[in-house]
């Protein structure tokens, strides 16, 4: 009896799907490039869908803001890692003109592209799932019988 690679993984239908979309989103940024809009369009679809497989089981506002907040420090931890460690490490063991290697241009751009997809969507998708949370709760009228306790 042959085992279905989902089964075997773990994987639901949905999630196989959306990594699928993932996969074919990677490859037309890879033949498109991201030195053009449809490109950029094209990573930012990639990178929503990563948040949305991420994040679709969230129930609780706490989650959302940590997600808010992990955005914004994150893009700020990055940006000093690279600019005052990474680069100065680099021009301490390999001089000024280290920083123009290849490597080095490399991370540049890793760097540079996490913060550039990761930030935006982690700031838009912490803020709109605690707003939509909270309006959720706030909508849903609350059992008094519930609250009242087990006595």
């Amino acid at each position: 009896m042959p085992i279905k690679l989902s089964a075997l993984i773990g994987l639901k239908h949905e999630t196989g799907i959306l990594l699928a979309v993932f996969c074919v989103l990677v490859i037309g940024v890879v033949f498109i490039g991201l030195n053009d809009v449809p490109g950029y369009i094209l990573g930012y679809l990639a990178t929503t869908i990563v948040f949305y497989i991420a994040v679709r089981g969230w129930r609780t506002i706490k989650r959302f803001l940590i997600l808010f907040a992990a955005a914004i420090l994150g893009a700020i931890f990055l940006s000093f890692l690279y600019v005052e460690i990474i680069s100065r490490i680099a021009i301490m063991v390999g001089g000024a003109g280290v920083l123009e290697s290849a490597p080095m241009q490399v991370i540049e751009v890793v760097i540079t592209y996490i913060i550039l997809f990761a930030t935006p969507l982690g700031i838009l998708t912490g803020i709109v799932g605690s707003i939509t949370l909270g309006i959720r709760r706030l909508a849903t009228p609350r059992d008094e019988n519930s609250d009242a306790g087990s006595t």
